[in-house]
């Protein structure tokens, strides 16, 4: 009974052994780029391995070197890392009407992108895509550049990774802003940004000199349309010219601003004889009584 519990570890580890990642010496290719995916399937957080030349039908790289990249990725691959690996391009399966789908897709959800290139790998063997196919995308599987599709066709079902090399411009604060204050190209400026994940909504450029802060915002982070609020255009204290239409008569008259008012919303102003009227901002500067 005493070796009970060597033949448990002994039947652990060789099960551990079962699943380790074990670099190929050979691996084919049909895409420039070189995700882990590619070489171990059962990955599922998946990162770009190297980019390959495209002008070239065959490549080697160190296995040193790809061990030390799977290491920085908190994944521990097994073996040694002696010699090469040997990389030869297949012949290419024809996926651009499975790319401009996706690439249509994309743009409907997020017209600001700027998409480079669509990268998709069938997760099976498959010749070439039926020739009518329909394609199922997972809900809001927009806000990742990376994800998983599904499409169906001639009677197969077929699965494919994908992932988009593409960028979009935000506006960053350059100074940190404060509650009120004015949005404009003096404390902002555009950057280009590699396109990850998609959070929320930012600005752009007719938003600028319109909008306000509605919050603090950090010095260096992007401006989210959730941070601003339209400038308003009538501030607490300030002198408004007040219409009053009663009939065929309209009367203009001078009142004092009890709150900062946005074009649309209804405050309520102050006449010079103490009256308060309940009014609607329809201009700067400039109210209607309801």
């Amino acid at each position: 009974m005493r070796f009970a519990p060597l033949l448990l570890l002994f039947l652990t580890l060789l099960s551990a052994a079962s699943t380790d990642l074990i670099l190929k010496d050979h691996y084919s290719y049909e895409d420039e780029k070189v995700f882990a995916s590619d070489l171990f399937p059962q990955i599922s957080d998946d990162f770009e391995v190297l980019t390959i030349p495209p002008h070239l039908q065959h490549f080697n790289i160190a296995k040193q070197r790809i061990f030390d990249l799977f290491k920085r990725h908190g994944v521990t691959l097994a073996g040694q890392p002696h010699g090469l690996v040997h990389f030869r391009r297949q012949l290419r399966l024809d996926l651009s009407a499975l790319k401009e789908r996706l690439h249509s897709y994309y743009m409907k959800q997020l017209p600001f992108l700027t998409i480079n290139k669509v990268y998709i790998r069938p997760k099976s063997t498959i010749q070439a895509l039926p020739k009518h196919f329909e394609i199922e995308f997972k809900k809001q599987l927009y806000k990742n550049n990376r994800g998983t599709i599904k499409i169906t066709g001639g009677g197969q079902r077929i699965f494919f990774t994908f992932q988009l090399d593409a960028t979009y411009s935000q506006f960053t604060a350059t100074q940190t802003l404060h509650k009120g204050d004015p949005i404009t190209s003096l404390n902002t400026k555009m950057e280009i940004v590699p396109f990850k994940h998609f959070h929320e909504p930012i600005i752009g450029y007719a938003e600028l000199g319109q909008v306000e802060a509605r919050r603090y915002i950090k010095e260096g982070k992007p401006i989210r349309k959730k941070d601003v609020q339209p400038v308003a255009l009538v501030k607490r204290g300030g002198i408004v010219n007040v219409k009053l239409i009663e009939g065929n008569i309209l009367i203009h008259f001078s009142a004092t601003a009890l709150k900062d008012g946005r074009i649309g919303e209804t405050i309520f102003v102050k006449k010079d004889d103490g009256t308060r009227l309940k009014v609607k901002v329809v201009g700067q500067n400039k109210v209607e009584i309801e």
